[in-house]
C-alpha cells in the first residue's frame, strides 16, 4: 500500500466520526447520554424525535464507536463509549463558539428572552452562596440528578478475599462472612478495598517493599469478577470512579494503620513492635504503584467494559 493510499484510508476512518457528528439530533442525543445511561424510549421523549428516528441515529453513533450498549431484559440501554466522547463534545462546542457568529446571536437572544439571566463562573457562584447572597436550587430531572451522584447502596465495607468462604473442592465462593461491617455505603469503596487486599501477593505487613506493586493480570481478574457480580447495577459515575476507589481505599487504610501506630496500636492487633507501621508503609507503596500504573489500569477497565457490554447483546 502506498503512503498516499494509506493516508486516504486513514482519513476516511476519521471522517466516520465527523459524519456521525454532522447531525443536530445526534449531537443532542450525545448530550443527553453525557448525563447518564438511557434507553431508546427515554431518549425519544427527551429529544422529541420518533422512536424509529431515535433508533436510527443511535445506530449510527454506535457504528462510529461513540456509544456502547447493554441489554437488560427486553430493553437496550445506551451510554457514551468513554469520557473522551465528552471531551470531544466540549471541544466541538468551543470551536463553534469561537468561529460561528450565529452561536453568539442565539445565546444572546436566549438570555434576553430569559429576563436577562446573568452568566457567572462556578467560583463566583460559590462566593455568593457562602455570603448568603443567593440560594441554589437543583431543578434537574430526577434521572439526571441520580446519574450525577454516587448512589448510596448496601455495602460490605471489608471486602477482603478471606471474608468469602470457599468450597474446598471446587474453589468456588459459597458465601460472604463477617457481616458486622455491612451498612449503607458507596460501591467504589468495596471495589477499592477488594483491590488493595488482592492486587499484590505480598503480605500486608511486608517489610521488604521491593516486591509490593500492582500485578495487572490480578487486577483484570478482580475487575471481571466485580463486573460480573454487579456491573448491571452500576451507573456511569460509579464505573468512572472505580480506579478512584482503589486509590482512595489503599491510602485511607494506610493512614489508619499509621494513626493506630502513633496512638499505641489500640485498634489493629499486632504480634510485634512496629507491625502497624510496616502495614502503613506497605499500603503507601501499593498506593504509589497504583498511581504509577493508573493509565494501564484504566485501559484494562475501558477494554473490559467494552467486552462486557458487547457480550450482553
Amino acid at each position: 500500500m502506498s503512503n498516499e493510499n494509506f493516508k486516504h484510508q486513514l482519513y476516511e476512518q476519521f471522517a466516520r466520526i465527523g459524519k456521525s457528528l454532522s447531525s443536530g439530533p445526534r449531537l443532542e442525543l450525545l448530550e443527553y447520554l453525557a448525563q447518564g445511561e438511557r434507553n431508546v424510549e427515554s431518549l425519544s421523549k427527551l429529544s422529541g424525535l420518533a422512536v424509529a428516528n431515535t433508533s436510527q441515529h443511535l445506530r449510527q453513533l454506535h457504528q462510529a464507536g461513540l456509544v456502547v450498549t447493554r441489554k437488560s431484559a427486553q430493553q437496550v440501554f445506551y451510554r457514551l463509549a468513554d469520557e473522551m466522547v465528552i471531551d470531544l463534545l466540549a471541544t466541538l462546542r468551543k470551536v463553534a463558539e469561537r468561529n460561528l457568529a450565529e452561536i453568539e446571536r442565539l445565546v444572546n437572544t436566549f438570555l434576553t428572552i430569559k429576563d436577562e439571566l446573568e452568566p457567572i463562573t462556578a467560583t463566583e457562584l460559590l462566593r455568593r452562596v457562602k455570603k448568603k447572597e443567593v440560594t441554589v436550587l437543583d431543578v434537574r430531572p430526577f434521572e439526571e440528578y441520580k446519574e450525577g451522584h454516587l448512589p448510596i447502596r448496601p455495602t460490605h465495607n471489608d471486602t477482603k478475599v478471606n471474608n468469602v468462604l470457599m468450597d474446598s473442592i471446587t474453589g468456588e465462593g459459597v458465601c460472604v462472612i463477617d457481616l458486622d461491617t455491612a451498612m449503607s455505603g458507596v460501591s467504589i469503596y468495596d471495589f477499592g478495598d477488594l483491590v488493595r487486599t488482592a492486587l499484590s501477593t505480598k503480605e500486608e505487613d511486608q517489610r521488604d517493599l521491593s516486591g509490593v506493586c500492582v500485578e495487572l493480570p490480578r487486577f483484570e481478574v478482580i475487575l471481571k469478577g466485580f463486573l460480573k457480580g454487579c456491573g448491571d447495577n452500576l451507573n456511569r459515575h460509579e464505573i468512572h470512579h472505580l480506579l478512584t476507589g482503589a486509590k482512595f481505599m489503599t491510602l485511607l487504610i494506610g493512614m489508619r494503620f499509621l494513626t493506630d501506630y502513633l496512638q499505641g496500636d489500640p485498634y489493629f492487633k499486632i504480634q510485634r513492635e512496629g507491625q502497624n507501621l510496616d502495614r502503613c508503609r506497605r499500603q503507601f507503596k501499593l498506593g504509589q504503584s497504583i498511581m504509577d500504573h493508573e493509565d494501564e489500569m484504566q485501559e484494562i477497565i475501558n477494554k473490559e467494559l467494552k467486552r462486557y457490554h458487547n457480550n450482553d447483546l
